[in-house]
């Protein structure tokens, strides 16, 4: 209510003035430059706020599983002489989701869960009272973002790719010959580990897991190589 207040004392104040009467059409108009003053700093001081912190959490997918090497695609945006990342995963339905960095800080932390999230921690400016709220209105909005930080926590299974990258493991895998080369690479790091544990021998379940462990292995060093 202060900008309102101040655009009617700046009016107040010109018919003033235009009526000669020049003090007091002067007085008004410096009353309205403090109030629009009072206004403007609001929205770089927010006086009479507080900021609260509200923390919500989703459940993400991967866009990709290849041999239980998950993966988030990270693509670059450029517009003009703006630069950003757009990160691409999918919702608990399946459905594709991409958030981009713009105006937000951005994360990808490792955990030991299973589950992915996508974790939001965003800081907003509250009036402390509905009196502030009315004298500072054109000011700071309520409920004004102060900070937003978004983390993907994820496990490490997971791998941020680009589109190219997965073009170009793609590419590979159909060829004979990588799929040769990573047959050869799977078989011989298998023989090695199981003479170092050799009670792995004794059950078909666990060479099952261990075949599996080192492909997905083989296939994230591929993938990050790519």
């Amino acid at each position: 209510m202060g900008l309102i207040f101040g655009i009617l004392f700046a009016v107040v104040g010109a018919i003033g003035l235009l009526k000669k009467h020049r003090l007091l059409g002067a007085g008004f108009i410096i009353i309205a430059l403090v109030l629009q003053g009072f206004v403007i700093a609001d929205t770089k001081v927010h006086w009479g706020t507080t900021v609260t912190t509200e923390v919500t959490k989703q459940k993400i997918e991967p866009v990709a599983n290849i041999k239980g090497n998950q993966l988030m695609i990270l693509k670059k945006i450029t517009r003009g002489q703006t630069h950003e990342t757009a990160y691409v995963y999918k919702d608990k339905n399946g459905n594709r989701e991409s958030f981009l960095d713009k105006h937000h800080a951005v994360r990808v932390v490792q955990t030991n869960q299973r589950q992915a999230y996508k974790r939001r921690q965003q800081q907003q400016y509250h009036y402390r009272n509905q009196f502030l709220r009315w004298l500072f209105y054109g000011g700071t909005n309520e409920g004004e973002v102060k900070h937003q930080t978004i983390t993907f926590m994820v496990n490490q299974d997971w791998t941020e790719v680009t589109p190219s990258q997965i073009t170009k493991v793609k590419h590979q895998l159909r060829s004979a010959e990588e799929r040769q080369k990573m047959k050869r690479a799977v078989t011989s790091q298998f023989r090695n580990r199981l003479k170092a544990h050799p009670e792995l021998a004794k059950s078909q379940s666990e060479q099952t897991r261990l075949q599996a462990t080192i492909t997905k292995e083989y296939l994230k060093k591929l993938i990050r190589k790519a």
